[in-house]
């Protein structure tokens, strides 16, 4: 389990998954995403899932970049981060998320602040 506030455990669940696979990236559909972040954090909503994906995106300048395959790439389609486009993009089909640099960065700092943590809570 993963102690703190709900989007900080879902943006670790996320990257821990991610940067656990291989080449620091990971493709799944909704559910599945749903179902191995909520071995982590179980008590994650849709919505708050979803945000945390967009939080780690960060209008393409963030800790990931999501992709979605098309009919010749893997990597085809780029999320635009357009409402409109959040129900194809997420919740039909597969999509990809991978390390950006600065996500290798932010992950393993976040690594290392939870090896500090003392019974589940970061120390100040």
């Amino acid at each position: 389990m993963i102690y703190g506030p709900l989007p900080d455990r879902l943006e670790y669940a996320i990257l821990k998954i991610v940067a656990g696979s291989l080449d620091d990236h990971h493709q799944n559909d909704w559910d599945g995403w749903e179902s191995e972040i909520g071995t982590l954090v179980p008590d994650g909503t849709r919505s708050e899932l979803l945000a945390a994906f967009q939080r780690l995106w960060n209008g393409g300048n963030g800790a990931l970049d999501l992709t979605k395959p098309d009919t010749v790439q893997s990597h085809g389609l780029n999320y635009s981060g357009d409402p409109a486009d959040d129900e194809a993009f997420f919740f039909s089909g597969r999509f990809h998320a991978a390390l950006t640099p600065a996500g290798r960065s932010y992950w393993s700092r976040l690594r290392v602040e939870k090896k500090k943590a003392a019974i589940g809570f970061s120390q100040a």
